[in-house]
Parts: C-alpha cells; structure tokens; sequence
C-alpha cells in the first residue's frame, strides 16, 4: 500500500492537531538510543553547568590569590630596598671605622717607632755613663 504526498499532508496536520500522538509516533519510529537523547543532553548540560560554575570559583580564587602574591611581593620589594638600604648605611659606617682604625694604626706606629728612637738614644747614653764609672 502506498503512502501518497496528500495522505502525509494529512497525517502531520493530524499531528499538528493532537501532540499526545506525535509522542507515540515518536515511540514508534525512534530507537531507544534516540529517545533517550533528551535526558541524556539534559544530564550532559548539568554536567557542563557545573563545570563552568567550578571553573568560575576557580577563576575567582586564582585572581584573589593572584592579588594576595602582588601585595606580598610589593611588600617584599619595598622590605628588600630598606633593607637594602640599610645595609649601604651599615657598610658606608663600617668602612669609616675601619677608615679609623687604620688611621689609629698608623699613628701608634710612628709613636712606638718616635719611643724606640728615644729608647735607642736614651739605652746609648745609658750605656756610655755606665762605661764611663
């Protein structure tokens, strides 16, 4: 038996007219793979949904942890340059001592070098006095 153009026509306004008998044609054509592909998408884009909602917490911790380490390391920055800082005032003030101590240094030098000339000459005179008695 032959399905004409005209009997089709007829059949989808049929369809058109009453829903509750597309669902059954559907049943009746479609496999179960394909009538189940609706739940199947339905769990599927909860799946997806869910995913992109944990994408997004992670975005937002990731950019408050990305904050946190820009505010550290400006503070680490700031901390190193004083620190810095520092310790060019520290080596500037150790070299002015040793400046100091060097100066010191040599001035005992000569004056322990001046005491053994004296000593010398006076150990000179000494000695002659004594071979004179």
């Amino acid at each position: 038996m032959a399905f004409t153009i005209k009997e089709f026509r007829d059949l989808i306004r049929l369809l058109e007219a009453r829903p509750e008998w597309r669902t059954e044609l559907r049943r009746l054509v479609l496999t179960e793979e394909l009538l189940a592909l609706p739940e199947i998408m339905r769990g599927l884009a909860a799946k997806v949904d869910a995913l992109v909602e944990t994408q997004r917490r992670h975005y937002e911790e990731f950019a408050a942890h990305r904050q946190e380490f820009v505010a550290y390391r400006a503070e680490a920055d700031r901390r190193f340059a004083e620190l810095r800082e520092e310790m060019a005032a520290a080596r500037a003030e150790a070299d002015r001592r040793f400046a100091e101590l060097a100066e010191a240094q040599r001035r005992h030098y000569e004056e322990f070098a001046a005491h053994r000339q004296e000593f010398a000459a006076y150990r000179a005179e000494a000695d002659r006095r004594f071979a004179e008695l």
